[in-house]
């Protein structure tokens, strides 16, 4: 990987593995949001927790489920195969975003950190960190002119998943389709 600048490439990858699992941790004005996600082939999953607890979890796996574990329900989206998919903020570790340079900044035990520029904008101020051994973003920092800062970060990062991650939970009981959505609002 090129120490200076790399115009119109990107000096890592920029696409989701086919197989890994993380806890992204989004922090933002003093607030901190958790997400468990995972991968493997075209199976996935995503939980969300609510004060601590594992809330919700969304997966794709022979269908599209909702599982609330509060109620220890789940329901099957009727139709859609496994069209949901994991959370945008959890992808925006993996959408190729249009920036033009990538100046290296630092190496720190396998993690490569990079300054990151959209032509002149200067405005923002981002910093990437890259796992060499995974050629994962796990780490992105965008902070703004006025001192603003949003953080997201891949934690316990692994690139094996174990099958069992993607089965529906043994004793939950089937509900018809939608019944989470309002759950879920009602606890943010």
């Amino acid at each position: 990987m090129p120490a200076a600048a790399v115009k119109g490439e990107y000096p890592f990858s920029v696409r989701e593995p086919n197989e890994y699992k993380a806890e992204v941790v989004i922090t933002s004005g003093g607030t901190e949001e958790r997400y468990f996600i995972a991968r493997k082939g075209d199976r996935w999953r995503r939980d969300h927790y609510r004060a601590g607890r594992l809330a919700l979890t969304e997966l794709g796996s022979g269908g599209a489920y909702v599982i609330d574990h509060r109620t220890r329900t789940y329901s099957q989206e009727p139709g859609a195969g496994d069209v949901i998919s994991l959370d945008p903020n959890a992808l925006a570790f993996f959408r190729g975003k249009e920036y033009y340079d990538f100046d290296e900044v630092g190496r720190d035990g396998g993690v490569v950190r990079y300054k990151v520029r959209k032509g002149d904008n200067l405005a923002d101020d981002i910093e990437i960190s890259i796992d060499e051994t995974s050629s994962m973003i796990i780490r992105q920092e965008f902070t703004s002119a006025s001192g603003e800062s949003l953080l997201y970060e891949l934690h316990d990062l692994m690139l094996e998943v174990d099958d069992t991650v993607f089965a529906l939970p043994a004793g939950y009981r089937k509900v018809d389709w939608p019944v989470f959505s309002a759950s879920l609002a009602k606890e943010k």
